[in-house]
């Protein structure tokens, strides 16, 4: 339920009105290489984009009996990583564009546990630049390499980790039950940042400047300016209104910020 774009998307509302389809619930979103919008619908075993300029929808494509449960770009491998869950356990797929065969990616070791989530680690965060991070509903922070290996244990939580969101070298992480947002270092040590001012479930950031969350319980999208605060509410959105719902959160990288909300799982935009 995350992410940032790489480089400046200036998307226009007329590409986005978009509805996902009922029951089909949007948890995770990113943007590629090229800016187009990719979600992770994780009641659905096919994930769409939506094309930058455009607007057009399309089916990514279908899994057998497996369903996402966390995305993200990873701007190295020029490939959309998607976690995914099925009846065996867990596996990572890489995907270029809609309907061209996803690869498996060659990591092991992933835990039998329902996945929560997925970040890509930027270059010099630590010695981990180019994996990924994988959050588990055990509280539990795994990192693997997409290259191939065995995922690790990185860090365990004082919750569930609700969301992840990269600002530059800082990574914030959400844990909405206490509505706690905290620092995890590249060493695996989490630091406590600030307490939102409701449950958050959703990060996002214009780097440097602002950190943004989502809250689906309290249907809020709140600011937080960077590196101190205030928060500021910026939304008022019908998200999804679980605790531990996702709810997908882009910003554009230039003016607005890209969400689901719950009635038709409808994509809109908020300009700032």
């Amino acid at each position: 339920c995350k992410a940032i774009a790489k480089q400046a998307c200036d998307w226009d509302p007329n590409w986005i009105n978009y509805g996902l389809g009922i029951d089909y619930e949007t948890g995770w979103a990113t943007l590629d290489g090229s800016c187009n919008l990719w979600f992770a619908v994780y009641t659905s075993n096919t994930p769409r984009r939506i094309e930058y300029g455009t607007g057009n929808l399309a089916y990514a494509w279908t899994f057998t009996q497996a369903y996402p449960r966390g995305i993200d770009y990873h701007p190295a491998l020029d490939r959309v990583l998607m976690v995914l869950t099925h009846a065996n356990g867990n596996d990572i797929y890489a995907m270029s564009a809609p309907q061209v065969t996803p690869t498996k990616l060659a990591v092991t070791g992933l835990p039998q546990l329902l996945p929560n989530g997925m970040v890509v680690i930027p270059p010099g965060w630590g010695s981990l630049g180019g994996h990924v991070l994988i959050t588990h509903t055990d509280n539990s922070i795994w990192s693997a390499d997409p290259n191939g290996g065995v995922a690790m244990p990185f860090a365990t939580a004082p919750g569930i980790v609700s969301a992840l969101e990269f600002d530059g070298q800082t990574l914030f992480i959400a844990v909405a039950a206490t509505k706690q947002i905290m620092v995890l270092s590249s060493s695996g040590a989490l630091t406590p940042f600030v307490t939102a001012p409701c449950r958050p479930v959703a990060l996002a950031s214009d780097p440097g400047k602002r950190l943004f969350i989502a809250c689906g319980d309290a249907n809020e999208i709140w600011q937080y300016t960077l590196p101190s605060g205030p928060f500021t509410k910026v939304g008022t959105p019908k998200l999804e209104s679980s605790l531990y719902t996702p709810v997908p959160l882009v910003w554009d990288g230039v003016d607005s910020l890209i969400f689901a909300e719950e009635t038709g799982y409808w994509i809109h935009m908020l300009q700032l």
